[in-house]
């Protein structure tokens, strides 16, 4: 009944780079749900593809046809497996907008299936197909060249991080400030080794957006003394920079609305956050800032403006 095991997908979850050929039963990963609607319009790859197309086409009423079908596809096991293919596929040949679409459609079915919160509900994602989908969402999104996907990925990986990090994801940051030097955002990086690192800045930017009390107190002591060595780069353009400004400044905002509550937490953490290099690096940046030169004009834009000690200056009382 369940047709998948004979079928032979491309696909394998533990090739670090992707795509190839040969058969991993899918069974084993995607649990096999609502298929009797959708397996035979979504057996195979070009087919999901065409699902893909159509959530976006100009006809209106292909479009709504599409997003009907996308409300059973998302719990297709098989269609899961193509779609994540798509997104997982290397951009050696470009970018085209079925990825783009198809990164968008899995972080849609992530969100609403990552956890499976009422047993009466089917199980999409199995704890194997979990540790194999963080692993390779993590290795796409650092490796995204093109702007939309990397931004949808990272999308993906923040979500994600938000349920799984530190217990079931705990080489998430350290993977991703492998990736994340300033040598990495300096103006004398290779073209590789810059995408990697601006790919793991917008995964750090998406997750600072919405971090837990807990996760905070955590992550706080590892990432703000690294995240203060990139800012320091003097090679680091102020693009970057503002950036990098702009997490630790997330992170601090975050960590100021506990004062009241958990103030020996809070301090404890600022100690192991590189406070005093935050400090001496802030009045650098606002000393360098009133230096009548252009350069020094846009420091103050791009950085002053995102300072972390501008968001919460209950710290500094």
């Amino acid at each position: 009944m369940w047709l998948l095991v004979s079928i032979g997908l491309p696909y394998r979850f533990d090739r670090p780079q992707g795509l190839r050929s040969g058969l991993g039963t899918i069974c084993d990963w995607f649990h096999p749900v609502s298929w009797v609607r959708s397996i035979l319009d979504l057996s195979t790859m070009e087919q999901a593809k065409q699902l893909l197309r159509r959530l976006s086409d100009d006809d209106n009423s292909v479009r709504k046809a599409a997003e009907t079908a996308l409300e059973t596809a998302e719990t297709n096991g098989h269609f899961i497996s193509s779609v994540f293919q798509i997104v997982c596929a290397r951009e050696s040949a470009g970018v085209g907008d079925v990825q783009r679409m198809a990164a968008v459609i899995f972080s849609r079915i992530v969100r609403r299936h990552w956890i499976h919160a009422n047993p009466d509900d089917p199980v999409v994602f199995s704890d194997t197909t979990k540790d194999r989908v963080r692993a390779d969402v993590l290795r796409a999104a650092i490796n995204a060249a093109d702007g939309k996907l990397r931004t949808s990925l990272a999308v993906v990986v923040g979500h994600i991080a938000h349920i799984d990090w530190p217990d079931r994801w705990p080489e998430l940051f350290p993977t991703l400030f492998r990736a994340l030097t300033g040598d990495a955002l300096g103006s004398g990086a290779t073209a590789t080794a810059r995408q990697g690192a601006l790919s793991s800045l917008r995964c750090l930017t998406i997750i600072s957006e919405d971090v837990s009390d807990d996760t905070l107190f955590r992550i706080m002591p590892f990432a703000m003394p690294r995240l203060l060595a990139i800012a320091q780069t003097a090679s680091v353009g102020l693009p970057a920079r503002k950036d990098v400004i702009r997490v630790s400044a997330a992170f601090l905002r975050g960590l100021a609305s506990l004062v009241r509550h958990e103030s020996a937490r809070v301090l404890e953490t600022l100690k192991a956050s590189a406070l005093p290099g935050w400090l001496s690096f802030s009045l650098r940046v606002r000393t360098y800032a009133r230096t009548p030169s252009v350069l020094a004009t846009k420091v103050n834009q791009s950085c002053q403006s995102v300072h972390p000690f501008d968001a919460p200056p209950c710290l500094l009382d």
